[in-house]
């Protein structure tokens, strides 16, 4: 599978904007497989492959743009999303690797669901030519020959299932009151049905270099202390999770179990938007456990410096909060199964796992 982040300009608070990403093999409008989106909804939609230009009209009945994250922020808006790479479907465009294609994209005024307020006519556009690569462990299965099994017949060890969240809980925003920074979470489960929450995060990164480092801590104390400190800088896909805080000043003693589940970064200039998610209950003595209810704290910094380079370490923030947070449980969350065991096996939940790094795309706009 393939996952995009795509940011694009969204000035209108009330109509915002939508794009549209097309893969296809050829060089016209006609034979784009589209995926379409605005900052008013956390969703995708998958279009039939186009047979002339003009605005997508009919939805492909299977849906294979699988939404992960959406972030609004003041003119720009960043989604987070995949698909396989060969759905199926017949009205899906198949990715080869190694193979040219093309990578179009446009963007307008409007909503992609709203009748009242349709989307319009893009306001810019552009294609590129893009060849995607294939990871070199993609598709190679482990095997393993136990002693009581016949040395010929190779016995495949069982794939844990990879780490996911699936959320239960529309999208909530937590005003930090700092300038460019902004947090928002949902609520849901993790691939194991454990109550998770996904927080993402968006912050200034002015210096292209060093970028800037973030902590999150959330505590049930009103000072530093007591802060269960999740750190991370726009030159690293990956969260860093500290042992509970003993006093103010940078945390120094990274957790011996990382329970921060990085699941997306994009910087583009003077902004960061990272995506990750921790259960509410680690089962770790030196995380916080969220209660669903209780009145905590969200602690909120940001600085210049990298969290992971000692050649460039990160410094004191330059800004910092703390907003007072309660977490609402959803519905669905920790309800015990009371159904018979004729009941059908829950599906896995839908989830992404990259086996590169990330590949940006140069628009040109």
């Amino acid at each position: 599978a393939i996952q995009f982040t795509v940011t694009f300009p969204s000035d209108n608070p009330i109509d915002y904007a939508a794009i549209g990403i097309g893969i296809s093999n050829t060089s016209s409008m006609s034979g784009l497989d589209i995926y379409a989106f605005d900052s008013n909804s956390s969703d995708v939609m998958d279009f039939n492959i186009a047979s002339g230009n003009g605005k997508p009209t009919v939805a492909d009945t299977q849906q294979d743009g699988l939404f992960v994250s959406l972030n609004a922020i003041t003119n720009l808006t960043t989604i987070v999303f995949y698909r396989r790479i060969e759905t199926l479907d017949l009205n899906d465009v198949p990715i080869v690797f190694g193979n040219s294609l093309i990578f179009a994209f446009a963007f307008g005024e409007g909503s992609v669901w709203g009748t009242v307020d349709p989307w319009k006519q893009h306001t810019d556009r552009g294609s590129v030519n893009l060849t995607i690569a294939d990871c070199q462990q993609t598709s190679v299965p482990q095997t393993v020959s136990p002693s009581d099994a016949p040395t010929s017949v190779p016995t495949e060890v069982p794939t844990p299932a990879p780490p996911s969240f699936t959320p239960c809980s529309s999208i909530v925003s937590v005003p930090t009151g700092i300038n460019d920074f902004d947090i928002n979470y949902e609520v849901g489960v993790d691939e194991l049905t454990n109550p998770a929450i996904q927080f993402t995060v968006t912050f200034p990164s002015d210096n292209p270099i060093d970028y800037a480092a973030i902590g999150i801590g959330i505590s049930n104390t009103s000072s530093m202390s007591g802060l269960d400190i999740y750190a991370f800088d726009s030159n690293s896909s990956d969260v860093m999770d500290f042992n509970i805080a003993s006093g103010n000043g940078k945390p120094t003693v990274a957790d011996t179990q990382q329970d921060g589940l990085f699941v997306s970064l994009n910087s583009i200039t003077n902004l960061t938007t990272i995506v990750f998610y921790r259960k509410l209950d680690t089962g770790d003595v030196n995380d916080v456990v969220i209660r669903f209810n209780d009145s905590m704290i969200l602690g909120v910094a940001y600085g210049e410096g990298s969290v992971w380079d000692p050649q460039d370490p990160w410094q004191q923030h330059v800004e910092r909060a703390a907003l007072n947070i309660t977490f609402s449980e959803c519905a669905q969350t920790n309800v015990p199964d009371t159904q018979p065991p004729t009941v059908a096996p829950t599906a896995s939940p839908s989830s992404f796992t990259p086996c590169s790094s990330s590949v940006s795309v140069p628009t040109g706009i």
